[in-house]
């Protein structure tokens, strides 16, 4: 095998004897190559359609019955210090569930002045988030505090958009957060 990022992955996973690596880490190197291409393209613009820079990030939504390898996959990518992105420079982080505030951040007002608490679209706005359960995130989604959180991921994640108007003042910002 030639020596470049995609083929690097695969060859770690036959050497950690994990199965079916012909299979689920290709999406992954996938998603992580886009993710590392978009963040030099949101910078110098090498790809732009109407004069914005593409979104080339690539997120996966793994959907699968209980015992096909979703967190499995998920931990050799970005939990612990066995995963592919540990030491790499590359933010990311392992989730179990968000709200909506959690994901976008919130305001408050404290004496009278808008206090920011950032969400991880901001915490990992050059990096890459994982959710342990998307069924987490689809049930906080009809809960009454995080009726906007499907808003909120599809303009991230589409655009790179957050933008939330609160009481105590506007939460807006570009994020790169792939997920």
């Amino acid at each position: 095998m030639t020596d470049n990022i995609f083929n690097l992955i695969e060859e770690e996973f036959v050497h950690r004897k994990c199965a079916h690596v012909d299979i689920y880490p290709r999406h992954f190197a996938c998603s992580l190559g886009a993710h590392i291409f978009n963040l030099v393209n949101q910078e110098t613009e090498v790809l732009v359609q109407s004069s914005i820079p593409v979104d080339l990030r690539q997120h996966i939504m793994f959907v699968a019955p209980p015992g096909f390898s979703k967190t499995f996959w998920m931990e050799q990518f970005v939990r612990g210090t066995w995963s592919i992105l540990h030491e790499t420079g590359i933010q990311h982080g392992f989730e179990g569930s968000t709200t909506e505030a959690g994901f976008v951040g919130s305001a408050t007002l404290v004496d009278g002045e808008p206090v920011i608490t950032a969400g991880l679209a901001k915490i990992y706005e050059w990096g890459i988030c994982a959710f342990e359960e998307f069924s987490a995130l689809t049930a906080m989604m009809r809960s009454h505090h995080s009726r906007q959180l499907d808003a909120a991921l599809l303009l991230a994640l589409d655009k790179g958009y957050v933008v939330k108007r609160l009481r105590a003042g506007r939460i807006g910002y570009k994020t790169n957060v792939s997920v």
